[in-house]
């Protein structure tokens, strides 16, 4: 496993992301394999327990002719799936996340965009790999790209009141990436 070091100061954040790179070594040969970019943003404890993130996959698939496309092969799982890749779907609708009782989307769906990739296009030579690349390399038939909304309790509905909200402590949010396979990062540049 490769090895980084750097150190952030979780004092100075707030809820504007910093984002921090880092190299990463290779242990056994001492030299450079990639880098990591770390993105850590604070939110008060009770801000943070009421807010969900709903993360669905969209997959394409390489054709001859054709190109990249929505349309797969008879074999294929789905053209949606679920954040952990343990379901999939034809239809959107049908994958998507329930918004809990009460609750309001806050951030409606966009793509999560990559550095590589502002559409957030990552490659794959398999809908169930667990190796999804910044391009398509040789092999690379599949392709997917993380669709993301946030959804939260208002403040009206939180049966917690305000003097409490102040004792409350901070909740940090690591998104990592690695820059030589996929890297995430929320960007509203597509809405669904």
């Amino acid at each position: 496993l490769p090895l980084g070091d750097t150190a952030l100061s979780l004092k100075d954040l707030t809820d504007v992301p910093v984002k921090k790179k880092l190299k990463l070594i290779d242990p056994s040969t001492g030299k450079h394999c990639g880098e990591l970019e770390i993105e850590a943003s604070s939110k008060l404890a009770i801000e943070a327990s009421n807010e969900e993130e709903h993360i669905v996959y969209e997959y394409q698939r390489w054709q001859a002719i054709v190109g990249w496309g929505p349309t797969l092969l008879p074999g294929d799982p789905g053209r949606w799936s679920t954040a952990n890749g343990t379901r999939f779907e034809k239809e959107f609708d049908h994958i998507v996340p329930d918004i809990p009782t009460d609750w309001v989307v806050s951030k409606p769906w966009a793509t999560v965009s990559t550095s590589q990739d502002v559409e957030g296009w990552q490659y794959s030579d398999s809908f169930m790999s667990v190796d999804w690349y910044p391009e398509a390399l040789g092999s690379c038939y599949v392709r997917r790209r993380a669709w993301m909304r946030v959804v939260n309790l208002p403040s009206s509905m939180n049966p917690i009141n305000n003097e409490n909200k102040s004792s409350s402590r901070f909740s940090t949010r690591f998104s990592l990436s690695k820059a030589d396979k996929s890297t995430d990062s929320v960007s509203n540049n597509k809405e669904r």
